[in-house]
């Protein structure tokens, strides 16, 4: 035994007198104490520090209660309370988990039923319109502004509708770019025996801030502009989620862009296919809305063909006048007559201001706007005086094309030509090859804005 009388002892375990008190100190009133090793001092203040905690813990829980030394059930009250207080914070997390799923499921049902629209590359609806007069958003001339229709979509250029009122009376309407054809009758049996009659042009049907296209053709972009997307409800499979459409994207809607937001509700299948689409303006109407579409989707990328009407392709027919067009200067102005199909005229406009006098020159932009994905090709022509042409080298074998007879030449965008009849001088380039942009411009004939052309015929 060592001297003082005490028995060596391992860390953490309480000491026994054995022998005389060392001197200088009586005994411990308990007859022992915390023993420990000099290397080990650390852990001892550890372990002290960690029972004064507990003891401050367990008396403040205690004087919190009703000043008895158990819970109800003679158990802990401390321990069920920090159970408690746990339990609690895994609950609110959990719950702010849940959110941010269902927030970034919403984001992707609306994305992937938008991509499902667009890759299929044609779909079919059916359903309930109110729209007080046509417009870009809803190009047909409806019968009534409260009609059922059956409709489908070639993404992204064309469409086709036939809307009926409560009465029966029809209305059959295609769009194929920015052109809207349309035939009427008193009843939908009788549309087939009515032919189709030009109704104006889509202004916003090319996309910028309004989706691309024109009427159903905008579904895949109204879904993709929406914002506050969230989950609703689920039924028999159907998820059905809501969102906002910014009136900015909704487009013009027959008395001008709208005031308000729109409400988006969209309904997908488990595998987030679109089912069924609506978008409602808010407003004081019968309807309850000022403008709404609500359709039911199907057929995604089944095949679908919509003709065009009369033979003729779309394309622009706003543009200056022919007298206005010989005023600047341009006696005889000429366009040209048939294009491939899916090309379209998509730009008419008369410059008079080329930084010499009467050098007026009207520009006709033809571009193929179905080309599947690839780049697309384009051809400009250029209609002014003969004074006003650009000089170019006559050099080798001239091109002819009726009475038009020039030299090849290369402009700043490309490779291209430049002709005249001693009337008028025309200018043309092209990403097309020389033979093929020459076959073109083989069909010209005078130029009226108010006709379109039509599908280039076999050479």
């Amino acid at each position: 035994m060592p001297d003082g009388g005490w028995e060596p002892v391992e860390p953490w375990r309480v000491g026994t007198r054995t022998g005389p008190a060392p001197a200088g100190g009586d005994a411990p009133a308990t007859g022992g104490r915390l023993a420990r090793s000099p290397r080990r001092g650390r852990l001892w203040l550890g372990a002290a520090a960690l029972a004064v905690i507990g003891v401050v813990w367990s008396v403040a829980g205690r004087g919190s209660g009703d000043g008895g030394g158990g819970g109800p059930d003679g158990g802990d009250p401390d321990g069920e309370e920090l159970s408690e207080i746990r339990e609690r914070t895994d609950e609110e997390r959990a719950r702010d988990v849940v959110a941010d799923d269902r927030a970034d499921a919403a984001r992707r049902t609306f994305a992937q039923a938008s991509r499902r629209l667009e890759l299929g590359g044609s779909y079919t609806y059916a359903g309930t319109v109110h729209a007080p007069a046509p417009s870009d958003a809803r190009p047909a001339h409806a019968p009534a502004p409260d009609v059922t229709v059956e409709g489908e979509v070639l993404w992204p250029l064309r469409t086709h509708e036939i809307a009926v009122d409560a009465t029966g009376r029809a209305a059959e309407t295609v769009t194929i770019g920015p052109t809207i054809w349309q035939r009427r009758a008193p009843t939908r049996e009788g549309l087939a025996a009515i032919a189709y009659e030009f109704a104006g042009d889509v202004t916003t049907w090319n996309g910028a801030v309004v989706p691309f296209g024109a009427g159903a053709a905008r579904l895949p972009g109204w879904l993709t502009a929406t914002t506050d997307r969230v989950r609703r409800s689920e039924v028999d499979g159907r998820r059905t989620f809501a969102a906002t459409l910014p009136a900015d994207r909704l487009g013009d809607t027959g008395s001008g862009p709208p005031r308000v937001d729109g409400e988006v509700e969209l309904v997908v299948d488990l595998d987030r296919n679109p089912l069924h689409i609506e978008v409602t303006v808010p407003g004081e109407a019968a309807t309850g809305s000022a403008w709404r579409v609500s359709l039911d989707i199907g057929g995604i990328g089944d095949t679908v063909a919509i003709d065009v009407p009369n033979g003729e392709l779309p394309s622009v027919t706003v543009g200056p006048s022919l007298a206005d067009v010989q005023a600047a200067g341009i006696a005889a102005p000429v366009e040209l007559a048939q294009l491939p199909e899916g090309w379209i005229l998509t730009a008419i406009a008369l410059d008079t201001d080329e930084g010499r006098a009467d050098c007026a020159r009207l520009r006709l932009d033809y571009n193929n706007v179905e080309s599947g994905g690839r780049t697309p090709d384009w051809l400009a022509l250029s209609v002014l005086p003969p004074m006003c042409a650009v000089r170019v080298a006559t050099e080798g074998t001239p091109l002819e094309a009726g009475a038009f007879i020039g030299w090849p030449a290369t402009f700043p965008g490309g490779e291209g030509a430049v002709l005249s009849d001693g009337r008028t001088t025309v200018e043309y380039v092209s990403s097309l090859p020389s033979a093929d942009a020459l076959r073109l411009f083989e069909t010209v004939e005078p130029y009226d804005p108010a006709t379109r052309p039509s599908v280039l015929t076999a050479p």
